[in-house]
């Protein structure tokens, strides 16, 4: 299986929605202690990244069918929850950038693209002048063993910070914030 790895264009995000959300709700059930996802709050989730200038939404095709997609967007975008632990720590949310969710079906797992996802979002981040990027890394696996984002290669370089966050569906989740320094000097 040979997975195409692109950014979706800002122009082509809305014609997306609903295969995004679909796949979103599909990944999310082996997570079922962080979300119970619908159409509609998948659809108004996503569309936060349509309408923000400086997001980027990035698909994984198998063919024509989207198999994956990753998220990102300014910190000063996203929801104030998961910026606050940062700004309490004293960073310049400006310089920051928020790399959201990376889902991926299962089948395409372990080929690199969660990495692929990561390289897309950080040059991006780059590009509009950000110094960091950031995730919240989920402590728990999931009941199907999937190792959590902390131990996902690419968080090696990252810093911690202690958090907890409420999603959308009420459910609490322990959580590591984790951010790194997009600057080679």
């Amino acid at each position: 299986m040979t997975l195409r790895i692109a950014r979706i264009p800002p122009s082509e995000v809305e014609a997306s929605l609903d295969a995004m959300a679909r796949l979103r709700i599909v990944v999310f059930r082996d997570f079922p202690y962080l979300y119970d996802g619908d159409m509609e709050s998948e659809r108004d989730y996503i569309a936060k990244y349509r309408d923000s200038n400086n997001a980027i939404v990035i698909g994984a095709w198998d063919g024509e069918t989207l198999v994956g997609a990753a998220t990102g967007t300014p910190m000063e975008d996203h929801a104030a929850e998961f910026a606050a632990p940062f700004e309490d720590a004293g960073y310049a949310l400006g310089k920051m950038f928020y790399c959201a969710e990376s889902v991926l079906l299962q089948p395409y797992r372990g080929q690199g693209a969660g990495h692929a996802f990561f390289d897309h979002r950080e040059a991006h981040a780059r590009a509009l002048g950000r110094r960091w990027s950031c995730f919240f890394a989920h402590r728990n696996s999931s009941p199907l063993g999937i190792a959590p984002m902390m131990y996902f290669g690419v968080s090696a370089a990252m810093h911690r910070c202690p958090a907890s966050t409420q999603n959308s569906s009420g459910k609490t989740s322990a959580t590591r914030l984790k951010q790194r320094n997009l600057c080679s000097s």
